[in-house]
């Protein structure tokens, strides 16, 4: 009874504190778009920074490790254009749907990859 009285409670603490977020990030728009763009900026570097780190771990058993490496390095360089505001031209939302894009499909080859190392791994009498 105890564990469902402290898990209400915290339920109505994390809705009335998003309530008062979403009041100041409407009396801010400027700076809360500003925040949601440092935020997913540094979210890219890091994601970026994952990809490049799993091509080169991934030399040696994926034929197309430098799709990954790449898609880390566009990555990055589109989380400093979105981060410093260089003023790229184009919409933030379309910036924001590309690298998402590119996320994935670097996702898919850094899963297959896994894979393959997981399946030599079983063949050879491993785990």
């Amino acid at each position: 009874m105890a564990a469902d009285r402290d898990k209400r409670n915290t339920s109505l603490l994390w809705s009335l504190l998003t309530i008062v977020f979403g009041i100041v990030m409407m009396m801010n728009l400027f700076t809360s778009m500003r925040i949601v763009e440092i935020f997913f900026g540094l979210w890219m570097v890091f994601l970026g920074l994952h990809f490049i780190e799993q091509g080169i771990v991934f030399m040696k058993h994926q034929s197309l490790r430098w799709v990954t490496v790449i898609a880390g390095l566009l990555c990055i360089f589109a989380a400093v254009v979105l981060i410093f505001d260089l003023g790229t031209g184009i919409g933030v939302s379309l910036f924001i749907g590309v690298q998402l894009l590119l996320a994935g499909i670097a996702l898919v080859f850094i899963s297959v990859a896994r894979k393959n190392v997981a399946d030599r791994i079983m063949r050879r009498g491993g785990y």
